[in-house]
């Protein structure tokens, strides 16, 4: 996709090309004629004309290789700004570029300073350009950004709005994530307090019960009544042995039954599995658009067409892989380092030790190949599906690449892949499914 620069540029080398063959035609050496049998050489004002062709042409070459030179720094000057307008900085090649270059004295300035007697004229160092990020860019900044970025740099330009269509669907999914935990936030709330409101209604219907039980009691008898268990008005926790007729306290009973306790205990099990899982889920969107950003620029092997990183055939953390660019050193890095914290957030959602994650072969095979960027990027995609499925929300991380294999299953006879992990049955823990466990 050509832009104004690149229009501009490509102008200029054709002004370059014409110039040099009229450099190179003033070069021919004039021949002479024969005129009857007396030959005739070239005459003086033939050798002035090519002489002219030949110094015209070399002006017009060096003021053409100047004007490309100002284009192409006017273009990285551009593409750093819209970058800097985005929050990003900008590339070192590109800040190469931008730089303004040491300028030396012209010649005829050295010698009329040299005529004159005056000192020799300096040369002027090299500008390097100055970055001015902007701090937490609005949505405004950023497609602004982005449409200054597509004038000067298309390619780098469709990068950032993929990059930022991207975050903005994380903070979308973030904002859901949160209010759906407020809301059952709330509805915890709310069950506590119709439990309390049980309770006091309990408490009220015993004392009732007393009432009527004392006044309804004949006058000529001893007092006498049953032993019952009611809720301490002191403390609505413990449960307290009382007199059904008189009210004489007996003792404490106890605290709440062990079954209540039991399931509450069960319950912050399964919401602190379930947080591990949603972490889990949000590590391997992490992972995801890592690899994306390397299959966009080429810098990773897969079966559907030839990248450079096939075309190479070397591991991307050799000097060649590194040449593709900062963005691929960048999602590199993050992918190598990924590991440490997908396996915390396993433990977390599966409540298993590092024994028992170390002893899983099939688990460390699976994050042998999601964390090593010189896997292909087909594989990356059925591993990072599977895992989800297996420790994660079962939200298909790549569902073209699940879509694919389910339609092969079905031609094979196999069973379709399933999205979703088994349901758990009411104030059971999660139990993970991969064999060997």
């Amino acid at each position: 996709m050509a832009n104004l620069y690149d229009e501009k540029i490509l102008g200029t080398k054709q002004k370059i090309a014409l110039a040099q063959k009229l450099r190179e035609s003033g070069q021919d050496m004039l021949q002479g004629q024969m005129i009857g049998d007396r030959y005739v050489p070239a005459s003086w004002t033939q050798h002035l004309a090519q002489g002219l062709k030949q110094g015209l042409g070399t002006y017009q070459e060096m003021k053409g290789e100047q004007e490309l030179k100002n284009i192409e720094r006017e273009k990285a000057q551009a593409t750093a700004r819209a970058l800097n307008q985005m929050g990003m900085a900008a590339p070192e090649d590109v800040l190469k570029s931008a730089e303004v270059p040491a300028q030396s004295p012209s010649v005829f300035n050295r010698i009329g300073a040299f005529v004159t007697g005056e000192d020799q004229p300096k040369g002027v160092p090299a500008q390097p350009y100055q970055q001015v990020l902007v701090q937490n860019p609005n949505e405004t900044q950023m497609m602004g950004g982005i449409l200054d970025l597509a004038g000067s740099n298309p390619e780098m330009a469709a990068v950032a709005q993929a990059m930022q269509g991207q975050k903005w669907t994380r903070e979308n999914a973030a904002a859901l994530a949160k209010q759906a935990l407020i809301e059952k936030n709330a509805a915890r709330e709310d069950t506590q307090a119709f439990q309390a409101q049980q309770n006091e209604l309990t408490r009220l219907q015993a004392k009732i019960l007393q009432d009527n039980l004392i006044a309804n009691r004949p006058q000529s008898q001893a007092p006498q009544g049953s032993i019952v268990e009611v809720i301490d008005p002191n403390d609505p926790t413990k449960l307290i042995k009382i007199n059904s007729i008189t009210r004489e306290v007996y003792g404490t009973s106890g605290t709440e039954p062990k079954a209540l306790i039991r399931q509450e205990k069960e319950q912050a099990k399964i919401d602190e599995q379930a947080k591990g899982q949603e972490n889990f889920q949000s590590s391997l969107y992490n992972l995801r658009d890592e690899y994306k950003t390397l299959n966009s620029l080429g810098s990773i092997k897969t079966d559907q067409d030839s990248s450079i990183a096939n075309a190479l055939g070397v591991k991307l953390k050799t000097s060649t892989g590194q040449l593709l660019g900062t963005k691929t050193g960048t999602a590199i890095s993050n992918i190598e380092q990924a590991r440490k914290s997908i396996i915390q957030d396993i433990k977390n959602a599966t409540g298993m030790s590092a024994g028992q994650l170390n002893s899983n072969f099939e688990l460390q095979n699976m994050l042998a190949t999601v964390t090593d960027p010189n896997s292909s990027y087909e594989a990356v995609q059925d591993q990072l599906n599977t895992l989800s499925q297996k420790f994660g929300t079962g939200e298909a991380i790549f569902p073209e690449r699940l879509k694919l294999k389910q339609q092969a299953n079905m031609v094979q006879g196999q069973a379709p892949v399933t999205t979703q992990p088994p349901a758990l049955e009411a104030n059971q823990a999660f139990k993970p499914t991969v064999s060997g466990w």
